[in-house]
């Protein structure tokens, strides 16, 4: 199954810290960056893409991201938290599914590989 997971450099001085959550240089090009609000116990996504890489940061609560290999049929359940300080890296034709497990809201700062069209949207239910 295609995905990565990066652990967060941080950066740390008597002012706070500074982490870089996606470069180009080290992920290849990107598009697109926003940031996602899921209510407890609220799922988004169960869909996968043909031709787009994503990049997922969970910025405060807890999430669960399933994944499913369209190809393979291989699967993996992957429980992400924001004191984990991880990037998630979905490949194409991976299905995924991002629930908030936990009580409060759940942040997740998301970039794609190219740029939403509403017309050819790329994003595909199994």
């Amino acid at each position: 199954m295609d995905y990565k997971i990066r652990k967060l450099e941080k950066k740390e001085d008597e002012r706070g810290w500074l982490a870089e959550i996606i470069r180009s240089d080290e992920v290849g090009p990107f598009n697109q960056v926003h940031i996602v609000c899921f209510k407890s116990g609220q799922t988004r996504a169960q869909h996968y893409h043909k031709n787009r890489k994503e990049w997922f940061y969970v910025a405060d609560g807890t999430a669960m991201f399933k994944l499913k290999d369209i190809n393979t049929g291989e699967t993996n359940d992957i429980k992400i938290g924001k004191e984990d300080f991880l990037v998630l890296e979905i490949s194409k034709n991976i299905w995924h599914e991002i629930k908030n497990i936990g009580e409060s809201n759940l942040m997740i700062v998301s970039a794609t590989s190219d740029t939403y069209d509403k017309n050819n949207s790329d994003t595909y239910k199994l």
